[in-house]
């Protein structure tokens, strides 16, 4: 998903950069999200290991949180990636319609 909307928006950098930067904001804001995601996915896998230890409290609580990004941030990633692939053009002016 990131590397397609990356995928796009170097695509709009040649022929529109005018439309690249009209979906900037977006792209990083899904940047963020991915990135979280990775970083969650990673977080609950060495929290899974560690459950039969001590601080399983603490692990369970880490696996809590992965799910609830999973389920309730992550998911945001799917509109801006749209927005960034497809959303472009309605952030510039044609000239023509003036």
């Amino acid at each position: 998903m990131l590397g397609e909307a990356t995928q796009a928006l170097l695509g709009m950098l040649g022929a529109h950069p005018e439309r690249a930067q009209g979906v900037a904001v977006p792209y990083l804001m899904l940047c963020g999200f991915v990135m979280g995601g990775w970083l969650m996915a990673r977080a609950a896998a060495v929290a899974a290991a560690k459950l039969g230890g001590s601080e399983r409290a603490f692990y369970l609580g880490k696996l809590a949180t992965a799910q609830f990004y999973a389920e309730q941030v992550l998911p945001r990633a799917l509109g801006l990636h749209r927005i960034v692939a497809q959303g472009a053009a309605s952030t510039t002016l044609d000239p023509g319609l003036i």
